[in-house]
């Protein structure tokens, strides 16, 4: 079995494409029938996830999709 970017997220199968910011690995199967996964150069993308946060910071917004703030208090 393999492990962090070098399987699917979904099947374990080697990925062919990669998130650019977190481990997350797609396979092609995978990624012709899923939508979890964008690409945005090449064989690297954006995992749904990462995404969603990238909207986030591009929008400068204070709460997540779900009413969650996203801002750190330290």
């Amino acid at each position: 079995m393999f492990s962090g970017r070098h399987s699917c997220f979904q099947c374990s199968e080697p990925s062919k494409f990669y998130c650019l910011v977190c481990p997350i690995g797609v396979c092609r199967k995978c990624f012709a029938a899923s939508e979890e996964f964008t690409v945005l150069r090449g064989v690297k993308g954006l995992c749904i996830d990462c995404w969603k946060l990238m909207e986030i910071v591009e929008q400068n917004l204070d709460h997540d999709y779900n009413g969650v703030s996203v801002i750190m208090k330290f």
